[in-house]
Order: structure tokens, then C-alpha cells, then sequence
């Protein structure tokens, strides 16, 4: 199995929504640390972290 492969079976069992702690931690990181969240989410699923919250914030929807 590969690393995205099992984070992402990881994250689809995982029952503990954090999704605001999250969004939180990304926007009071440096802006080092948000390149480097961005650049694993990129990884992961082809979008940056960046982007997938500014998309929650357009759809009305906190993810909580």
C-alpha cells in the first residue's frame, strides 16, 4: 500500500472530525509552515490547504 494511499484509509476511518482545529492551525502558522501544509495537501489530493478552505468559505459550510 502506498503513503497516500494509507492516509487516505486512515482518514476515511478516523471518526474524530477535526476539520476546525485544522483550518485554526493553518491560518495562525508562519508562512513557512503554510507552505509546507500546502505542499503535503498538494501531495495528497491535488489541491492546497489554502485552497480547499477558501472553497468551504464559498459554499457557506465552516466543515463543522
Amino acid at each position: 500500500m502506498t503513503l497516500v494511499a494509507r492516509i487516505a484509509e486512515l482518514i476515511a476511518t478516523d471518526d474524530d472530525d477535526q476539520s476546525e482545529r485544522l483550518a485554526n492551525d493553518y491560518r495562525e502558522a508562519d508562512a513557512k509552515a503554510k507552505q509546507a501544509i500546502d505542499d503535503a495537501f498538494i501531495c495528497l489530493c491535488g489541491y492546497s490547504l489554502a485552497t480547499l478552505i477558501a472553497e468551504e468559505g464559498t459554499n457557506g459550510d465552516t466543515g463543522t
